[in-house]
């Protein structure tokens, strides 16, 4: 242990024994212990000093390692400029700590003269020529590439090798919205499959015409999901049928487009009642005939409006965020009793609700408020009108079915999705977009939304 002895860097101060390893402890000294010195308060640190401590340590290590002793820890004592030197030579330091470096090292004795050791410490690669970066980089890559690797094996195991269908046999499906789009497509298809189909139209005029289309199993009957009457009326006419129930799916839902200083307080509590409040009480009503058996399931249409949010959609996306929470909250609360929960996540799809809902000018602008028309100005409104009409994303709108299908998948698979969205545009751009920064995000709508005109009453705030 002698051999371990160094005059001028280090000496032997302890040694521990266990039946597998002898442990020998170390001390670094320059004339006397570095550690006592640093932690003195009359003890002044000069910059040389800091230099050649570190020259001290790096050759004490170095020492270490040609003995065959491997360095486990090295502590960071007092003095903020030794912790600055410390930390700006800190790789190089590490890498004295694996034997396995030790040859990529480049040790040069201590020097003799303040110039030779200011010269040794400002070349790093003196000391290491391979940097912590440069393998946290590879390794960052590596597992990057597993992780691709990884979700494209999955998703090839997906398309190949699908989970199986319920079987339909004797199970009931309500849905709500069925007059048109979603809830009309997914009636006919759940319908096909052999499900027991108990459809809501929100017109009684399309009763007829949605019967015609569907087989002597499904039910339809008028229903109106905000009001607690028609809600009672249909819970009762469901227990009579069965007492479990495989699925309800929230579909009937209204858009109002416009900015919120815009939009009346009574435009806003409608939306919220139609997208949110009346989702919410369909489901607590038919709660305890989903629960009475377990794997039963709530699919609730929400849309990307749900997790990025547009300007001139306040009402409509305050309602879909409502909602995704909502059913978030029941998932989890509801876990114990094996009761399903999916999302449906949608862009513009071709459906009467991004169809029909444009007006034309005049009549948007009889709807304003005295006080909004001259905040606003005639010519900003215009524009805006016109812009909200050309939309790309309302332009190119997907095709519906492509919603149906994922119903279909939350409301058949032994496996449903917790988060389903469908098309292009909510998967490919509005969800990547929705994981930006704020203020990106911001800066990217504002660009996308190409509005040049200026309020007419910007130009009368008043100034500091």
């Amino acid at each position: 242990m002698k051999a371990f002895q160094h005059r001028r860097f280090l000496q032997l101060y302890d040694v521990l024994k266990t039946k597998e390893d002898i442990c020998l402890i170390m001390e670094l000294i320059i004339g006397e212990k570095l550690f006592e010195r640093v932690i003195n308060d009359e003890f002044i640190l000069t910059e040389r000093l800091c230099e050649l401590y570190m020259i001290q340590i790096y050759e004490g290590v170095h020492f270490m390692h040609s003995c065959n002793v491997v360095h486990l820890d090295m502590k960071v004592y007092r003095s903020d400029l030794l912790c600055f030197i410390i930390r700006k030579c800190l790789q190089a330091k590490e890498y004295f700590a694996h034997p396995w470096l030790t040859r990529r090292l480049k040790i040069v004795s201590t020097p003799n003269d303040e110039e030779t050791t200011k010269k040794i410490l400002s070349t790093k690669k003196n000391y290491v020529d391979l940097s912590y970066n440069d393998i946290d980089s590879v390794i960052m890559c590596l597992i990057l590439a597993f992780l691709f690797g990884l979700y494209i094996f999955y998703r090839l195991y997906q398309h190949f090798f699908p989970t199986p269908n319920i079987n339909p046999n004797g199970k009931y499906v309500l849905i709500s919205g069925c007059d048109t789009g979603f809830g009309h497509g997914l009636a006919i298809e759940l319908d096909k499959q052999g499900f027991y189909v108990l459809a809501g139209v929100y017109i009684p005029d399309n009763v007829i015409a949605l019967k015609d289309k569907l087989s002597s199993r499904a039910t339809v009957f008028p229903l109106d999901i905000t009001k607690q009457e028609d809600i009672d009326a249909a819970f009762e006419l469901v227990k009579n049928k069965t007492k479990v129930l495989h699925g309800l799916v929230n579909n009937a839902g209204i858009a109002i487009v416009g900015y919120i200083d815009w939009t009346s307080m009574e435009a806003m509590r409608k939306v919220m009642d139609v997208n949110y409040f009346g989702h919410v009480a369909m489901t607590k009503k038919f709660l305890p005939l989903l629960i009475a058996k377990r794997d039963s399931r709530v699919v609730n249409i929400c849309s990307a409006a749900g997790y990025i949010t547009s300007p001139s959609l306040s009402a409509y996306c305050a309602s879909k965020y409502a909602l995704e929470s909502f059913s978030d909250c029941l998932r989890r609360e509801m876990f114990p009793w094996g009761l399903r929960v999916s999302v449906i996540e949608p862009g513009f799809m071709r459906t009467p609700i991004i169809e029909g809902h444009y007006e034309s000018f005049p009549n948007f602008w009889n709807r304003l408020s005295s006080d909004v028309q001259e905040r606003w100005g005639e010519n900003f409104l215009k524009t805006k009108f016109d812009i909200e009409k050309t939309n790309p994303f309302v332009k190119y709108a997907e095709d519906p079915m492509k919603v149906v299908r994922a119903l279909q998948h939350a409301v058949m698979n032994t496996v449903p999705c917790i988060h389903y969205r469908p098309g292009l545009q909510s998967s490919i751009i509005f969800f990547p977009l929705s994981r930006l920064p704020d203020w990106i995000l911001d800066r990217i709508l504002m660009i996308v939304e190409n509005l040049h005109a200026i309020p007419a009453n910007v130009s009368k705030q008043l100034t500091d």
